[in-house]
């Protein structure tokens, strides 16, 4: 396990043991970067844990990130299921920035 940093942000990064990254992670974690967010990369958890944390405005978020189409493993079912704070299940750059009631206008 180490960290790096990232535009003045730190960022944790575990050895890849069960996580898998959906195609269209980079892509969102950069727009919520490029929003404002800082955002956590923590997919390669695994274990149910959701691919990344993002805090916007006060206001902290898990996203589990699917490809379109994608389903929930049982692992992430469960953490669905019993979370209590903010947690979204999310497939696009759209779906992100709605969530954190940011307009889709950073192209």
């Amino acid at each position: 396990m180490y960290h790096t940093g990232f535009n003045g942000l730190c960022e944790l990064r575990v050895k890849m043991q069960y996580g898998k990254v959906d195609l269209n992670q980079a892509q969102i974690v950069r727009a919520l970067r490029k929003a404002g967010a800082s955002v956590l990369v923590l997919s390669s958890v695994g274990q149910g844990c959701p691919d990344i944390c993002v805090s916007y405005k006060g206001q902290t978020w898990y996203f589990e990130i699917k490809s379109p189409g994608g389903r929930l493993t049982q692992a992430e079912e469960v953490f669905a299921q019993t979370w209590q704070g903010n947690y979204q299940v999310i497939y696009s750059v759209e779906e992100a920035l709605k969530v954190l009631s940011i307009a889709y206008e950073l192209n």
